[in-house]
């Protein structure tokens, strides 16, 4: 085993031992509480106790030693973990410490020693809930501050939080109840107010410690792209609840109102802690973009028609308030007011929030939208893509699937075969991959450009087919450039042919006969006749020779069937034939004609087999040749012979296909339609 991996090993043995040691002192610390909870009540001093408080703490217990245990377990070098375990454990301890002062300073005075100074201590058991609170925001989601600035104000946050737990225990202030009659002994008498107002500014500093994290994240969130925002929105969902329960926490002690500042305090604990974990850990768990949008849109919505409801009904109050009927005439016309602001709302509200929240997200969306929304788009799918993600690289490519092969290709949307990328994303419409776009990975967003994708998945979908018509197109005009070179060949070879053979021969019979008769001699004539003949007889041969390829006249006088035995007849090789034809056009006949040909003749010449089989059947309006050999294999279905003859199946809307077995014998199957 190496060095590095057994120092891993012994680095998660270390933590998993913290971890389960912090849990087992949390748990002990909490049930300790409620089972002084039940003490309290034993002896008769239930005005001590502080069960509400008890659960709001073993809910923040619970969250943050969760949140925190699991990201140490999983990511031990992120400090956001340890951080959340230091504030678990130092709410859990705060129930022992005060559980203990009460002990010793109210229900059995004097039976614990140093009551008082527990009791100054748990008055301060606070601080360090903000200083890590204030830390978790600041490292969080990358484990190290915005910038040097709030490292600093980091470092002076922490230091205050040390300069108030130093002055709170030799200050000589008033402890909160039930302890506001505590005199703390270990006052440092003169110093004591001046230590008081040090502590006041400490504490103060720590307050504007957190805000400067809270504004550390804000800043950061503006700033980030990529998987960081997706991780950040998670925080951002949960902002305003904690901004509610931040000014909820003020509420008992400047107002009539009185309940426990720890509720609105544990809220914000439990909240940061599940936000950061899910920032942290889950980032991708859901469409948190839509989430986080939609709750703010439909939570504003909700304040408009609200507010269009009161204002519409107290103006139909004041309008209609001497009819007997205003009361329900008010809450109509409101109900109305409210319905018909309800659909716009939404679409300004969510156009607005989708522009303050992400401004280039948005962009790029606006500017697909606007392609999508066009009666007649002016460019295609890929300018706009381009346009809206800024990258003048990019490119989409569709897939397109060989059914002989089973291989899926990708090609332009031209038709043309698209180039392999580097890197590369694939979008989906549903479970299946409707094109793939490479872009420049640096310059584009991958969040944004995930989005995009999405918008236009259905557009793409589009082009894709539209694609796979430009292939068919682009193998036509292939096709035909292909027969149209073959043509403007044999046009060459036939008058090559002509001029070098037959035409020369009956030139020099024409000279030869010219010559006999000039010459007068019948001997002469006799024999130049005799030679003409042969001539003649030779020229017939070549021009037969040279009419191969050309429609036969056994074509034309017994059709296919009958060409095909008359083909089998001239062949060295046992051909096997079974032909089901009635009337067939011409055209079809000469096309099925060739590609047998063709197929025979590669049989004898290249596979070296010892018998072919033809079938040639008539099914369902389209007719099936089929030509199989028992020779060698291997043939090459994109050579030149076997492409022309895919060439001549496509030109009369029919296809070839060609199964050569490297184990050998070879099969061209054709579908020839008859209409």
């Amino acid at each position: 085993m190496s060095a590095a991996l057994s120092t891993r090993l012994a680095d998660r043995v270390v933590v998993r031992l913290i971890v389960g040691l912090v849990v087992i002192v949390d748990v002990v610390s909490v049930a300790g509480g409620f089972a002084y909870e039940v003490h309290l009540r034993s002896v008769d001093r239930g005005d001590l106790s502080a069960m509400p408080e008890g659960w709001m703490a073993l809910a923040m217990v619970a969250a943050t030693t969760v949140v925190g245990a699991s990201l140490m377990l999983r990511r031990p070098d992120h400090p956001v973990g340890w951080l959340f375990v230091a504030l678990g454990a130092s709410v859990a301890v705060a129930g022992p410490i005060d559980s203990y002062a009460l002990q010793s300073v109210l229900v059995s005075p004097g039976s614990l020693p140093g009551g008082s100074v527990v009791a100054v201590v748990g008055s301060l058991t606070f601080v360090p809930w903000l200083v890590l609170v204030a830390s978790i925001l600041h490292v969080t989601p990358t484990g190290r501050p915005l910038s040097r600035r709030f490292a600093v104000a980091l470092r002076a946050t922490v230091v205050a939080g040390a300069v108030m737990l130093a002055a709170g225990m030799a200050s000589d202030r008033m402890l909160d109840p039930p302890f506001e009659s505590v005199v703390n002994p270990w006052a440092a008498g003169p110093l004591a107010g001046t230590l008081r107002v040090i502590g006041g500014v400490a504490i103060a500093v720590v307050g504007i410690g957190v805000l400067a994290s809270a504004l550390s994240l804000i800043l950061r969130f503006r700033r980030a792209v990529g998987i960081e925002r997706l991780q950040l929105l998670w925080l951002a969902i949960i902002a305003v609840p904690v901004a509610v329960l931040m000014a909820a926490a003020f509420v008992p002690g400047h107002s009539r109102y009185d309940f426990s500042p720890l509720i609105p305090t544990a809220g914000i604990v439990v909240l940061i802690a599940v936000g950061t974990g899910l920032a942290v850990h889950r980032y991708r768990l859901y469409d948190v973009e839509r989430l986080l949008s939609r709750t703010l849109t439909y939570g504003l919505l909700s304040a408009l028609i609200i507010a269009v409801f009161l204002v519409v009904t107290v103006i139909a109050g004041a309008l209609f308030g001497r009819h007997g009927d205003a009361s329900r005439v008010s809450v109509a016309f409101a109900t109305l007011s409210a319905v018909v602001v309800a659909e716009p709302g939404r679409r300004r509200l969510q156009d607005q929030v989708d522009r303050r929240f992400d401004r280039r997200r948005y962009g790029a969306l606006a500017v697909l939208r606007r392609h999508l929304d066009a009666p007649e788009p002016v460019a295609d799918i890929q300018a706009v893509l381009r346009e809206a993600l800024g990258d003048d690289t990019l490119a989409v490519s569709y897939p397109l699937e060989v059914s002989d092969s089973g291989i899926v290709h990708w090609v332009t949307g031209s038709g043309l075969v698209a180039e392999a990328a580097a890197s590369s994303m694939e979008v989906l419409r549903g479970d299946r991959v409707v094109a793939r776009v490479a872009h420049a990975g640096q310059a584009v967003d991958d969040v944004i450009a995930s989005a995009v994708f999405r918008k236009a998945a259905t557009e793409l979908d589009n082009a894709g087919l539209r694609a796979v018509l430009a292939v068919q197109l682009v193998e036509v005009q292939q096709s035909r450039a292909r027969l149209a070179a073959v043509q403007h060949e044999e046009r060459h070879r036939i008058e090559r042919n002509l001029h070098d053979g037959a035409q020369q021969r009956l030139l020099a019979l024409a000279l030869q006969l010219q010559a006999a008769s000039v010459n007068g001699s019948e001997a002469r004539l006799r024999d130049a006749v005799v030679s003409g003949v042969a001539e003649v007889r030779q020229a017939v041969a070549e021009l037969r020779d040279l009419a191969n390829g050309l429609r036969p006249t056994v074509l034309t006088d017994g059709g296919l069937r009958g060409a095909l035995e008359d083909l089998a007849d001239r062949t060295e090789l046992a051909i096997t034939m079974d032909a089901d034809l009635g009337l067939l056009a011409p055209d079809l006949e000469e096309t099925a004609w060739f590609i047998i040909c063709e197929a025979v003749a590669n049989a004898q010449k290249h596979s070296r087999a010892r018998a072919i089989e033809i079938t040639a059947r008539v099914r369902g309006g389209v007719l099936l040749v089929t030509v199989s050999d028992d020779g060698r294999g291997g043939a090459d279905p994109d050579g030149r012979g076997l492409r022309g003859l895919r060439d001549r199946a496509e030109a009369i809307g029919g296809s070839l296909l060609v199964h050569a077995s490297p184990a050998g014998g070879t099969t061209v199957e054709a579908s020839l339609p008859c209409v």
